[in-house]
């Protein structure tokens, strides 16, 4: 596919702002602030995060509950943040980087690293500029609206690279692994994945505990088939990250569970 040049004067606006979370940015901010204030943060993890990977629906955000792995994050400043989702409302055969120059949020304007987003968008195939994924009003993905508030009150301010990876496929998988491994500066880039690693409780926890074994050991193409087998929607940024994993100098891997009634849900530190 034809790589786009960017388009730095464009800014995707919220398109679920005033539905399913407050518009209002005092309203948001007291929010966010009492969900990160009613959750523990994990003491398992200590030292250096490099990445997190996350469910990033309204549900796991900002309805009562562990907010995992996003609580484990430590105010520590990072010079950019690559935030990768699934594809929920339209799906295509390559994965977008954003094309345009920022991401609004109630809480403030987000700005691309440009210079990484072009870096990315031109070191695979697979991996273009493109605005499938971020626009498209209410069709519009929310994995990335409904996150980044949270990382701007964990974080601060930041430039980051907002994609969307357009399918599931292990081709994609590679794809996006190679881009993370060329592109991210494993001392000032965090890397944020959105997978919805849910399992009701009937499943039992032979598939978690096979998904938190294979991420542990960074066996991207097992932890990959795994997730598959498992039948779990939108976890192909995980497999990607495991997949760039070493690449990023990650060394320990630690997976928190949340019980939410009848569910569990997974999300998963990755530290240096």
């Amino acid at each position: 596919m034809e790589v786009a040049l960017q388009k730095p004067e464009l800014v995707r606006r919220p398109s679920f702002a005033g539905e399913t979370y407050p518009t209002d940015p005092a309203e948001l901010g007291v929010l966010i602030d009492k969900r990160i204030a009613d959750t523990t943060r994990p003491m398992s993890v200590k030292g250096e995060i490099g990445a997190i990977v996350t469910s990033c629906t309204y549900n796991s955000l900002f309805n009562v509950g562990e907010l995992g792995a996003i609580r484990a994050l430590n105010h520590k400043k990072y010079a950019s943040v690559i935030l990768i989702a699934s594809a929920q409302q339209s799906f295509f055969d390559y994965t977008s980087v954003y094309l345009g120059g920022a991401y609004d949020t109630p809480l403030g304007r987000v700005f691309v690293d440009l210079p990484m987003a072009e870096k990315m968008a031109n070191s695979h195939p697979r991996v273009v500029f493109s605005g499938s994924g971020h626009t498209g009003g209410k069709d519009a993905e929310y994995a990335i609206e409904m996150v980044l508030p949270f990382l701007q009150r964990l974080l601060g301010d930041f430039r980051f690279v907002p994609i969307v990876m357009g399918s599931e496929d292990e081709s994609n998988v590679v794809a996006v692994g190679e881009v993370l491994s060329a592109a991210a500066d494993p001392q000032k880039t965090l890397v944020v994945g959105c997978s919805e690693l849910l399992f009701e409780s009937s499943v039992g926890t032979d598939k978690t505990d096979a998904i938190i074994d294979a991420a542990a050991k960074l066996e991207w193409r097992t932890l990959y088939d795994r997730l598959r087998n498992a039948q779990l929607p939108s976890t192909a940024p995980l497999s990607a990250i495991t997949y760039a994993a070493k690449r990023l100098k990650i060394k320990r891997v630690e997976s928190l569970a949340t019980i939410a009634g009848d569910e569990t849900a997974l999300s998963v530190v990755m530290l240096h």
